[in-house]
């Protein structure tokens, strides 16, 4: 059980490398291949945090292309 949670929701152009960040951070592995994200992705990690001196749990949203969400999210009513 952790004191403090902290909730990242990753967004960003396809092919920038958000997976693979995400995947560095929580897993320790990295790799150079693309995989399109199709819809959202879930990690999380726990982590020691030397400023708070406490464990933290990192729970990191991993989203597929922004210019998508966003297009669906708000659709016609932003000016371009």
């Amino acid at each position: 059980d952790f004191d403090r949670e902290i909730k990242v929701v990753v967004l960003g152009n396809g092919g920038v490398g958000k997976t693979s960040m995400i995947r560095r951070f929580c897993k320790g592995i990295f790799t150079d291949e693309y995989k399109k994200t199709i819809g959202v992705d879930f990690l999380e990690k726990a982590q020691f945090v030397d400023a708070l001196q406490e464990e933290v749990r990192f729970m990191l949203w991993d989203t597929g292309q922004y210019g998508v969400l966003l297009n669906c999210a708000v659709g016609h009513n932003v000016r371009r």
